[in-house]
């Protein structure tokens, strides 16, 4: 058994790690490859998100894994080329690989600050599910 303690683990700018520039979108790699030995398997990655007040929208944009984005606090507006989708806490949306997607803040004076846990899956040998590493991007 693996506990991770969030509190404990390093939070970075989710724009600054795909070459967009700051987004206030922090991210916190949670469960990843690099996270025990090969029984565990690697197959998905779990990573919390925190959301700025005042952040940018999440650019459109697809990738080759499935996306659960799963909502704990706050609320914020899902899109796809079909529709936007206003989500709030217990709410999950879900991405097909490929899919376009982008999310944009909701202003919510006085309310929770936007958290949530993204569930991804380790395709192609795994090396999205690796943190921070070098050559991941997404395609817009």
């Amino acid at each position: 058994m693996i506990v991770v303690r969030g509190k404990d683990t390093e939070g970075k700018d989710w724009g600054e790690m795909v070459g967009h520039g700051h987004t206030g979108v922090k991210m916190k790699w949670l469960i990843h490859k690099e996270v025990g030995d090969d029984s565990y398997r690697h197959r998905f990655a779990l990573r919390e998100l925190t959301y700025e007040q005042d952040r940018k929208p999440t650019p459109m944009h697809r990738h080759e894994y499935v996306e659960a984005l799963y909502i704990i606090s706050g609320k914020l507006i899902f899109r796809s080329e079909r529709e936007e989708v206003e989500l709030g806490p217990g709410d999950v949306a879900y991405t097909a690989p490929n899919e376009l997607h982008g999310t944009s803040p909701v202003k919510d004076k006085g309310g929770e600050p936007l958290r949530a846990i993204c569930c991804i899956d380790c395709v192609d040998g795994g090396e999205n599910c690796i943190p921070w590493a070098k050559g991941i991007s997404i395609k817009e």
